[in-house]
C-alpha cells in the first residue's frame, strides 16, 4: 500500500529538493526504528518511503482531491473571508514568485481557511494564526496542494469577476490616464477602502479591517456605479442641449 498520503506538507520541503534526504521520511513516514529486526528491513522501507515521494511528484494539482478527513476546509466563497485576510492573500500571489513554494502554501492556507468570529477576529500575527499553521503543516501533502490550487484557482476568478464588473461602469478619462492618475492613486487603494467602510459601518479601523471582502467590494462598486450613473446622465443631457441647439439653427 503506498504510503504518499502519509507524506505531511513539512515534508515537501525536502522532497523537492535535487537529492532530497530521506532519512526523516523513514522515520516518520514509514515508522522506520533502528533497531536489528528495522535494520533488517532498511532496504523495503527506503523502496516505500521513495515510491511514494516520486508517486506524490507525479501528480498534477487537478487530479488532486481534498479527503473528507482533512481538518482544514477552504472557504465556501473566498470573497466571504475578511477584508484583511484577502489584502494579504492577494499581496502573497503578488511576491509567490519569491518565496519557497511550501512555505507560501503553508502561509495562503493558513490565511485564507483560519476559521474568525466576532470572539476571535484575524490577525496573521496571533497565536492562534501560528498554531493553525502549524496545523496546516502536519497535514497530507496531497490534501494541501488540493487545498492550495483551490485557494488560488478562487482568488483568480474573484478578481477576474470584479475586474469585469468595475470595467462595465468605468467613466473614461484620458487626461487623469494620460497623467498617471491611476497608477498614483492605487498605493492609497487600500487606506481609501478602509476610510469608507468606517464611514459606511460606523467602525473602527481595527474593526473595518474584519468586515467580509465581499462588503467591501460592493461598497466600491456601488460607488463606481453611482458615478458611472451621474456621468451618464450628464452625458446624456449634453446630447439633449446639442441636439437642441442644432434644431434652432435649422429653424
Amino acid at each position: 500500500m503506498s504510503l504518499v498520503r502519509e507524506i505531511k506538507l513539512r515534508h515537501l520541503k525536502e522532497l523537492l529538493k535535487p537529492k532530497p534526504d530521506y532519512s526523516i521520511l523513514m522515520i516518520e513516514v514509514a515508522g522506520f526504528k533502528n533497531t536489528w529486526l528495522g535494520r533488517k528491513r532498511f532496504v523495503k522501507k527506503y523502496k516505500e518511503v521513495f515510491e511514494a515521494g516520486e508517486e506524490l511528484k507525479q501528480l498534477l494539482p487537478q487530479d488532486m482531491k481534498v479527503s473528507e478527513e482533512c481538518p482544514i476546509k477552504a472557504p465556501r466563497n473566498i470573497d466571504s473571508i475578511t477584508f484583511r485576510q484577502m489584502i494579504e492573500l492577494q499581496q502573497l500571489m503578488s511576491k509567490g514568485a519569491d518565496m519557497e513554494i511550501t512555505e507560501l502554501m503553508s502561509i495562503m492556507i493558513t490565511t485564507a481557511c483560519l476559521p474568525v468570529s466576532n470572539a476571535r477576529p484575524y490577525d496573521s500575527e496571533s497565536n492562534a494564526w501560528k498554531n493553525y499553521r502549524r496545523r496546516v503543516e502536519e497535514c497530507s501533502a496531497i490534501d494541501m496542494l488540493a487545498l492550495f490550487n483551490i485557494i488560488t484557482q478562487q482568488l483568480v476568478e474573484s478578481s477576474k469577476v470584479w475586474d469585469e464588473r468595475f470595467q462595465s461602469v468605468d467613466v473614461p478619462d484620458e487626461d487623469y490616464v494620460k497623467a498617471g492618475g491611476p497608477d498614483r492613486m492605487r498605493q492609497f487603494n487600500v487606506t481609501n477602502t478602509i476610510r469608507k467602510l468606517c464611514q459606511a459601518y460606523n467602525c473602527s479601523r481595527d474593526e473595518a479591517w474584519q468586515v467580509p471582502y465581499i462588503y467591501s467590494q460592493m461598497l466600491s462598486y456601488s460607488d463606481a456605479s453611482a458615478a458611472y450613473t451621474q456621468h451618464q446622465m450628464s452625458e446624456y443631457k449634453r446630447l439633449q442641449m446639442l441636439s437642441e441647439r442644432q434644431r434652432k439653427r435649422t429653424h
